[in-house]
């Protein structure tokens, strides 16, 4: 964060993305998508980084170890302190950052982008990434025996649930449904009947799914002020030269501004704009026209402000530098 050099540009971006969190306190809106184009080395993924630690107030440690609050430090970095007392008072906000790179672009097998930001979901929460498992740790919290669960869990295997769901959850689970949930389940027959039924029916999930999660998950954090902020970082390539993908991209982004209620938002990063990605893609001129009425915001940071980044990055000297320089050059 300390390294981050904002250009003016930038800083104007910051800031017409905190205008537009601030319009989502009026309801339901048609600008939560938000795409950042820009080339290798623009500082796409350093801008969304920024971006996920001024929407979420974190804790930073300098050098020394004094510790500051993420959104003051920024806020005050790039010119933004008359906002920071609204992003405070009127959002309660959590990020996911997912780093695309991250997965395996060519496998055919690679996840959907809705599945992606699921697990993610899952994990910001402290669940377990596979589907039906989650599915079966929500259920035990909602019902009140969520600690009652870990303490038998404990009791009865000798290790953390965490680490024994890893390879054990279904043997767990099948053990642990009739002696803490007998009202329903009988037998381990019964249990694990539920639980093969519960796989199935997690094994798949659309973006509509998804968009309800994040949803639940804002409402959550405040019933009205609750936000949750996707941030995808190099979704260019990820689609690459599929189709499918970016017609998953465009189901996805449909349902966040469909279902969202004005509380999510999703931010993409591409090394091309959408004008210039999809037609490279597919002749379908209409689903240029889908994409660009999802992704009504678009910004575009220019290699030319690289220029600026390496002059303050690599060549900016301390005022002890620039006094010896000075003493030099005289």
């Amino acid at each position: 964060m300390d390294e981050y050099v904002p250009t003016e540009k930038a800083k104007g971006y910051f800031r017409d993305i905190l205008e537009i969190l601030l319009e989502t306190r009026r309801g339901p809106s048609e600008r939560v998508c938000i795409w950042v184009s820009g080339f290798f080395g623009s500082g796409k993924s350093h801008f969304l980084k920024v971006l996920g630690y001024l929407l979420e107030d974190r804790t930073l440690r300098d050098p020394y170890g004094n510790e500051h609050s993420s959104q003051q430090f920024l806020s005050r970095r790039l010119g933004l302190q008359d906002l920071l007392p609204l992003l405070r008072k009127e959002f309660n906000t959590k990020v996911l950052f997912i780093n695309l790179l991250d997965h395996d672009a060519q496998s055919p097998r690679s996840p959907t982008l809705s599945r992606l930001v699921y697990r993610h979901l899952l994990e910001a929460k402290g669940l377990h990434t596979e589907f039906w498992v989650a599915a079966w740790e929500k259920e035990l919290q909602d019902l009140g025996r969520w600690e009652e669960f870990e303490n038998w869990v404990k009791r009865s295997f000798g290790r953390e649930w965490e680490k024994e769901r890893m390879l054990n959850a279904e043997v767990v689970l099948k053990r642990a449904l009739p002696e803490l949930l007998r009202e329903r389940y009988h037998t381990e027959e019964e249990a694990l009947q539920a639980i093969q039924e519960s796989k199935m029916r997690h094994s798949t999930v659309n973006p509509s799914d998804v968009a309800r999660e994040l949803v639940q998950e804002a409402k959550r954090l405040h019933e009205h002020n609750g936000r949750l902020v996707v941030l995808l970082d190099e979704v260019g390539l990820y689609i690459g030269d599929r189709v499918d993908r970016l017609r998953d991209l465009n189901s996805f982004a449909e349902q966040v501004v469909q279902q969202g209620e004005g509380k999510v938002l999703l931010i993409a990063t591409a090394q091309e704009a959408l004008t210039e990605m999809v037609p490279r893609l597919t002749s379908d001129r209409q689903m240029l026209e889908w994409l660009r009425d999802r992704f009504r915001v678009h910004l575009g940071l220019q290699p030319t402000e690289v220029q600026i980044v390496i002059a303050q990055r690599l060549l900016a000297k301390t005022p002890q530098g620039a006094s010896q320089l000075s003493d030099m050059y005289s």
